[in-house]
């Protein structure tokens, strides 16, 4: 296990299959609805207050967990305070339309990234990855005008599941939340 304070507000704790094996779980099992992850997240927690002093008592914690080739995970940690959550939610989803697309294995996804980063400036402003039935899905806000070129692209590597909140509702509902607001700049930034 190795616990690295990136800033004042945000961790990561990088586990590999060893510690996986150790804390007796597995990426796909990773849902805090689950007594055993709620569990295993405030042992992590504890240890990174040890560590590094990360102190998330106080604050929202946001989490995002991304699976490692190794067959461990990266799990990020950031506090955000109730008003800056409430705020980024609020504009984020203001006159915006969720897109909803299914991808088989984290390799598509990832295979996905640049070209979606292409776009990701101006056209999503808010992007989620969950996993659901051992499949990923990215859920993409985009203005009304989402473009063409970035729907057929995308139905290249992936499927598309549907659009608006109905669509997002569901995934949100079945699927395990890996990384929420901006999951194609983390994966940019841990992958590529």
């Amino acid at each position: 296990m190795k616990i690295e304070r990136l800033h004042e507000g945000k961790i990561k704790i990088s586990l590999d299959k060893q510690d996986m094996m150790r804390l007796d779980t597995t990426f796909e099992e990773l849902d805090y609805s689950k007594a055993e992850t709620r569990k295993l997240i405030s042992y992590l927690l504890k240890q990174a207050l040890e560590e590094t002093g990360f102190d998330s008592s106080k604050s929202r914690l946001l989490i995002e967990a991304v699976p490692a080739p190794d067959g461990g995970c990266h799990l990020y940690f950031t506090t955000i305070d109730s008003d800056e959550y409430k705020r980024l939610k609020k504009t984020a989803q203001k006159n915006t339309i969720p897109y909803v697309y299914e991808f088989p294995d984290i390799e598509s996804v990832l295979d996905i990234i640049p070209v979606i980063k292409e776009w990701a400036s101006v056209e999503f402003q808010e992007n989620s990855l969950y996993s659901l039935d051992e499949k990923f899905v990215l859920v993409l806000r985009s203005s009304p005008s989402f473009p063409y070129e970035a729907g057929s692209v995308l139905s290249e590597y992936g499927k598309f599941l549907g659009k608006g909140p109905a669509a997002e509702a569901h995934i949100a509902e079945h699927g395990t939340l890996i990384c929420a607001f901006n999951a194609v700049e983390q994966l940019s930034a841990h992958f590529n």
